[in-house]
């Protein structure tokens, strides 16, 4: 060890490297608002779809499905259905990362990382089993057309 230090001229490495626990509790402090985000943005979204949806299908906004995008009223039906689903997705999640926030508040921090990304990755497959399901009812309910299926005029 002496060796190093004499080849690196008394240069300290640690000098060089920043605050260990400020960039920890910057990690620790990201994971959280990253928990908190996903389904804050979940309830954003469904209350954006089911109270303020775009007047016609576009290419922009709304709740985009192929089935959906057919008529004004296959059109209405996914932001109606796809806003009230993720209203309650996302409240259901935002009281999750909640209580996962009070029980891991005062834990240790390889806790608190594990936890919070737990937390991210069910937040994560709920939405994504959520949309498929969304997806199966609209395409079950419109034709690609937008015609109501067995409706057909």
């Amino acid at each position: 060890m002496d060796k190093i230090m004499e080849i690196l001229g008394g240069f300290d490495i640690a000098k060089i490297l920043p605050e260990v626990n400020a960039t920890v509790g910057f990690i620790v402090l990201l994971s959280r608002i990253v928990t908190f985000f996903i389904p804050l943005l979940v309830l954003g979204l469904g209350l954006t779809y089911f109270l303020k949806p775009p007047a016609e299908a576009n290419h922009t906004f709304g709740y985009r499905t192929y089935f959906g995008m057919g008529s004004v009223e296959a059109w209405q039906f996914s932001q109606r259905i796809g806003g009230l689903v993720y209203i309650i997705l996302g409240g259901v999640m935002t009281l999750g990362a909640l209580i996962a926030f009070i029980i891991l508040f005062s834990s240790s921090i390889p806790t608190v990382l594990t936890g919070c990304a737990g937390c991210i990755v069910v937040e994560l497959v709920l939405v994504l089993l959520t949309t498929l399901t969304l997806n199966i009812i609209i395409s079950v309910r419109y034709d690609r057309d937008g015609y109501r299926r067995g409706k057909r005029q």
